[in-house]
């Protein structure tokens, strides 16, 4: 389990996605397959969870804000708030600059983000239990 929290895994799935990203958006395949969305946000949420449980768990200097690794009702709720805050970000950024999407495709992409992220909270109160 603690392989996801690791360095490598980090950054190989921080690799997949934005070389996917990058391989899709460019051309008109992402136009004519819109359910390439979907794994880019779920595995986003993911690596957003990851990545913030990871740098509670690993440096010290956080140890007096990381408090709230001892519940694991506060490692669920801390990693689901901070993949939403990410992907409400996205989200605001998809509307300015590319203005695409509808209201519908937002939720979606919005509850996708909460699914990676509850893969990755699930991952942490295993690991980070008392």
């Amino acid at each position: 389990m603690r392989f996801l929290f690791s360095d490598y895994f980090l950054i190989g799935l921080l690799a997949l996605i934005c070389g996917f990203s990058i391989y899709i958006l460019p051309g008109t395949w992402y136009v004519n397959n819109q359910w390439v969305d979907i794994p880019l946000h779920f595995f986003g949420g993911l690596w957003v969870g990851l990545i913030f449980l990871a740098l509670f768990g690993r440096f010290p200097e956080l140890n007096s804000y990381a408090r709230f690794l001892e519940s694991r009702l506060l490692v669920f709720i801390f990693t689901l708030a901070m993949a939403a805050l990410v992907g409400v970000g996205w989200e605001f950024y998809e509307f300015i600059f590319d203005n695409m999407g509808s209201l519908a495709d937002t939720i979606a992409d919005l509850a996708l983000d909460l699914f990676g992220a509850t893969m990755a909270a699930l991952a942490g109160v295993f690991v980070f239990k008392k």
